[in-house]
């Protein structure tokens, strides 16, 4: 079993850092072996919530379904990603959010396995430097997106 948890501080509102999380095709597409996320139309993130995700482990594209496990917003949800022929990485994702004055931190734990130990032991050292990257991605996509109005560069024209 695989087991890697990782805390991030993003500067950032709570409430933007959940939106964003919430936009799957955008928070999950920063995870390296996910190739491809298809969502339903118009979906509305709760437990029951199953979309499909092709994931690229090994250079065999695969698809697995994931099914929103738990949701309390704005405060965490956790994901079970499953391969639909029930071989393959079977993993979980947890994104748990705590306020910080005007900033987020993001916890980030994610688990699964090949059941297979000798194959768990050698992709752990990938899967971390991959949850590392992915966060990192996460928290410069949601401060890029941030627009201070009390910069000076806004304030150009004063009537």
């Amino acid at each position: 079993m695989i087991k890697h948890t990782q805390k991030i501080e993003i500067n950032s509102d709570l409430n933007k850092v959940w939106f964003f999380l919430m936009n799957f095709s955008h928070s999950l597409i920063f995870d390296k072996y996910y190739t491809k996320i298809e969502l339903p139309f118009n979906y509305s993130v709760n437990k029951n919530l199953i979309f499909k995700i092709y994931i690229n482990y090994f250079s065999m594209l695969q698809q697995y379904n994931a099914k929103v496990k738990e949701c309390l917003p704005p405060e965490s949800f956790i994901l079970n990603i499953k391969n639909v022929r029930g071989v393959g990485y079977q993993h979980q994702k947890s994104f748990s959010l705590q306020k910080k004055g005007s900033k987020t931190l993001l916890t980030y734990k994610h688990s699964g396995s090949f059941n297979y130990f000798i194959l768990d032991l050698f992709f752990f050292i990938f899967l971390k430097s991959s949850c590392l990257n992915e966060l990192k991605h996460i928290k410069q996509s949601i401060e890029s997106s941030e627009i201070n109005l009390n910069d000076k560069k806004y304030n150009t024209m004063k009537l």
